[in-house]
């Protein structure tokens, strides 16, 4: 037990073994799908790759239509705001579900009802649902879990009697099937993920299905920069999912491999129990789910602690459950008994690319550790906790030539190193360079023009607004459908204003200079649909940075809402090359 890192021991992992999948796309192929864009001069959005995968989707999943969007939170965003649910009104959803889905509800004026779940599915019954229903019901959210697929098909007819509503966040199950027919048409829409740690890792992105041909003609103008909000796919993420797509039967077979392994060596371990896949279906075998019993000697972060300090990033599931959680946007839930006890012991366990079946082996290996010496580890650990271990990245050499073979060599760098999004290198480094250009302290970079504007305005949600230049009618149209802000209520205001780079060399002195804090939302960087949000307000940054949220952040300055702004490394190598003569 002394070998143990967290008593001064050799860590088991010199490197992290994360819950991320992480899985890298032959970079062969995906270069031959990026030079289609690349030659039809479409490194943006609505390009080929566009095209194409919202066709191979739609087939895939047995649907009329798929969407494509920037990521799944801005999917189901825009499925909200598609079904015209009217501010103010409740959206039913489980506590027990993505730490995010109560923020992206609020963003919209709408209050979260949570509802209780099921301990035995990990999702609400119908009647658990239909307990929640009141006059000032407007739609139902639910979740297909990570592993348990759900029947939703009564939940379904249930919402029609009612005249509801129901969209399903199917983030994890683009492959799965549920009585032998894919998931993707079980609801009225069904919102997917292909985030870099995802099934489909297409750096970032998200897509929803439906058979509703005017609910999909809605969603495509809704989404549309010239007629909705503007939250098209980035093309160069559409080329990464295509090649995902291709290498997803070896990746399965690679999944699979892991997962039985995990399964033979943890049925040995009193106290721990895996969550098992339906292998009767189809299914992606990616995530590795226990359940730490009342046997187990340890609390579930107890556990965590010891493992984090051998570089094994495992994580709490879907923890802690959203009632429990402080807002300061209106709630609604009674007592929810399972989804507290649901919240305090399951767990994530290291899966995806980086993991070999050696690694599986260390993990129930210490693992087994943990179960026999479990008491004097309690005894020894006390209330002692570490921090999640940082991922070791390195920064890329960027040619400064925006021509073919600087895009391939960048894609190829990303590939080497295999760090796709979320606070990467890359971005970092974009993010100083345009400190230094633009003259601000600050510049935090979001997805794009309209999730960057929704992230200054959230920031701000509580204070006085005012606008400094005029907006777009796109911008205009976001602020109609996010909650308000306070414009004009008092004598000290933030500016905020939306500028070109261009623009801002002009104008920006007089701003900077002025004496009042501002927001400024500079769009569409370098061509490339990223946007970012300069001030020069120490605290004013921390508190886009904690509405745009990083996973893992820790908020020092509490905001109204958080959102998945998060900008890709295939983005930000793309802004860097086009801004060197900048």
């Amino acid at each position: 037990m002394s070998n143990l890192a967290i008593f001064g021991g050799e860590p088991v992992f010199k490197t992290i073994r994360s819950s991320a999948n992480l899985v890298t796309p032959d970079i062969n192929n995906f270069l031959e799908y990026l030079r289609e864009s690349y030659d039809d001069h479409n490194l943006y959005y609505d390009g080929p790759a566009t095209r194409d995968l919202e066709e191979r989707l739609a087939i895939s999943h047995g649907v009329a239509h798929c969407i494509t969007f920037p990521n799944c939170l801005s999917s189901i965003i825009c499925c909200l705001a598609a079904l015209n649910v009217r501010k103010g009104s409740e959206v039913i959803t489980p506590s027990f579900a993505y730490r995010r889905f109560g923020d992206l509800i609020a963003w919209l004026g709408l209050v979260p009802h949570y509802c209780e779940v099921d301990a035995s599915t990990l999702t609400p019954t119908v009647e658990m649902v239909e307990a929640c229903i009141n006059e000032n019901t407007s739609a139902i959210l639910l979740v297909q879990p990570m592993i348990l697929i759900s029947d939703f098909t009564a939940h379904h007819q249930m919402a029609q009697q009612r005249g509801l509503p129901l969209i399903i966040d199917s983030v994890e199950a683009p492959y799965s099937t549920c009585n032998r027919q894919r998931i993707g048409s079980f609801g009225d829409i069904e919102c997917f993920s292909m985030h870099a740690s995802k099934l489909i890792n297409a750096c970032d992105g998200g897509y929803a299905t439906t058979n509703d041909d005017t609910l999909a003609m809605r969603l495509r103008s809704i989404r549309s920069s010239n007629t909705g909000i503007g939250m098209e796919m980035n093309e160069m993420h559409a080329v990464m999912a295509l090649a995902s797509i291709d290498g997803l039967k070896e990746q399965l077979e690679r999944n699979r491999a892991r997962y039985h392994l995990y399964k033979q060596l943890l049925a040995k371990i009193p106290g721990i129990t895996l969550i098992e896949y339906n292998e009767h279906e189809a299914c992606g075998y990616k995530n590795i789910l226990v359940r730490l019993e009342d046997d187990w000697p340890l609390s579930r972060e107890g556990t965590i602690t010891v493992l984090h300090a051998e570089n094994i990033l495992a994580r709490p599931f879907w923890s802690p459950a959203l009632h429990t959680n402080k807002t300061q946007y209106k709630t609604i839930s009674g007592e929810l008994p399972i989804t507290d006890r649901l919240a305090s012991n399951h767990m994530l366990l290291p899966c995806g690319d980086f993991l070999e079946l050696g690694d599986i082996r260390e993990i129930a290996s210490l693992l087994t550790l943990v179960q026999k010496e479990g008491l004097e580890i309690k005894r020894q650990l006390g209330d002692r906790s570490i921090s999640p271990p940082a991922p070791i990245s390195h920064i890329a050499n960027i040619s400064s030539l925006l021509g073919w073979d600087a895009i391939e060599d960048m894609f190829r760098d990303i590939f080497k190193r295999r760090f796709f999004t979320s606070n990467g290198p890359l971005l970092k480094k974009l993010e100083s360079l345009l400190e230094l250009q633009l003259d601000v302290n600050h510049a935090i970079c979001v997805s794009n023009e309209s999730h960057a504007f929704m992230t200054a305005i959230m920031s701000i949600w509580e204070d006085s607004v005012l606008f400094c230049t005029s907006l777009s009618p796109m911008l205009k149209r976001v602020l109609s459908l996010i909650a308000p802000p306070k414009c004009g209520e008092t004598d000290e205001q933030i500016l905020v204003g939306v500028y070109t780079l261009e623009d801002w060399k002009i104008k920006g002195k007089k701003i900077r200079e002025g004496g009042s804090k501002f927001l400024v939302v500079l769009n569409d960087i370098a061509a490339t649909t990223i946007s970012c949000v300069c001030t020069n307000d120490d605290e004013l940054a921390e508190r886009v940075r904690n509405t745009r949220t990083i996973p893992g952040i820790r908020k020092k300055i509490p905001v109204y809402a958080t959102g998945n702004g998060r900008t890709s490394e295939a983005q930000a190598a793309l802004a860097l090359i086009k801004l060197a003569p900048f």
